[in-house]
């Protein structure tokens, strides 16, 4: 499906009310968002496009939607490098978007994430600042702008990739997961419930370079496990978590070549949380099914686009079953793998 030049980043969600998932689709070349209709049959419709940024060398390097304003319709952040800014793009609920907001003291913003942080009931963002080596809260106040917190405390981040939200030490409270590019870490920072964070846990040292991470509970014990995929080592790792902010010693498994990015879901209906890599050299989708108890088994293949780079996952043909979506940057077409 072609969606823009240079795809490399999805976000998926209702955008028009009708049901249906689509697609938000970041083009680097082109500094576009490229709106992608679901109908429902996994197919999708060319929607709206609009720029990002201030020039034509702005490039889209995170992308979230979620609902800013409170009023039921989905909304998108997108970070952006090198005008080092955030725009909040509003939905009017039928898949249009307009710029209404443009948040500064960010520093090439590589990665954003949401969550209610102060438990106010208002979406927050949180976003890595790959240059400067922080992450930054904002605090949102429902009418999709924002006010900035102090940088949260944080110790040895070091090219942060990657910020997630989860419970990670099972107290009821989001905390935040770094993923450090280059000394090849996670620091994980405890929410406190207001908006603030607690002294970084013990960071967690990975096997490889880490590429992409995303989280689950894979053994069914209540606590949130988390699994690495790395581009270099052609491996997912998984890291069974001990409720308290650490993790157990990880266990590393074989991908496609070249895993850029990696989903969790149950993909054959087994009650089990499987894993989903997006390779990139290989132009290909491994699924690694899950057992249950943490341990994953051997990957099967899909073929997918050239330079496959996220991946998202999504019932997008309305049958029960769970598809994937991946933007291939060097074929300059998204992906779309259903079941």
């Amino acid at each position: 499906m072609n969606a823009g030049a240079n795809p490399n980043l999805i976000a998926t969600g209702d955008f028009n009310g009708d049901g249906k998932l689509d697609m938000a689709v970041a083009n680097g070349n082109t500094h576009t968002i490229q709106i992608m209709l679901g109908n429902g049959d996994g197919t999708f419709t060319a929607g709206t496009s609009f720029s990002v940024g201030s020039s034509p060398t702005s490039v889209p390097t995170s992308i979230v939607a979620g609902d800013f304003t409170g009023d039921g319709k989905l909304d998108l952040a997108v970070g952006i490098s090198p005008d080092s800014i955030i725009e909040i793009f509003t939905g009017d609920g039928t898949g249009n978007f307009s710029l209404v907001n443009t948040i500064p003291s960010v520093v090439n913003p590589v990665s954003l994430a949401v969550s209610d942080f102060n438990q106010d009931g208002y979406l927050d963002l949180v976003v890595a600042n790959g240059q400067d080596n922080t992450v930054t809260v904002f605090l949102g106040r429902g009418n999709a702008s924002f006010r900035i917190t102090s940088t949260p405390l944080a110790t040895a981040l070091s090219g942060p990739v990657q910020v997630m939200v989860s419970d990670f030490n099972n107290d009821g409270v989001p905390d935040l997961m770094i993923v450090n590019g280059k000394n090849n870490t996670i620091t994980t920072l405890p929410g406190k419930g207001d908006g603030t964070f607690g002294n970084a846990a013990a960071a967690l040292t990975l096997a490889s370079a880490p590429s992409g991470v995303a989280f689950g509970d894979f053994n069914a014990d209540g606590k949130m496990d988390i699994a690495v995929v790395s581009s270099t080592g052609n491996t997912v790792t998984v890291y069974l978590g001990n409720g308290n902010n650490t993790f157990q010693t990880g266990v590393a498994y074989a991908t496609g070549s070249g895993a850029n990015s990696v989903a969790v879901g149950d993909v054959n209906g087994d009650g089990f949380l499987d894993l989903i890599t997006a390779n990139g050299t290989a132009g290909t989708v491994s699924v690694l099914l899950g057992t249950g108890t943490g341990t994953f088994g051997t990957h099967t293949d899909f073929s997918a686009g050239a330079g496959a780079q996220s991946i998202v996952i999504g019932d997008f043909n309305n049958n029960g079953k769970l598809d994937f979506a991946t933007a291939d940057s060097t074929a300059n077409v998204v992906s779309i793998l259903l079941q």
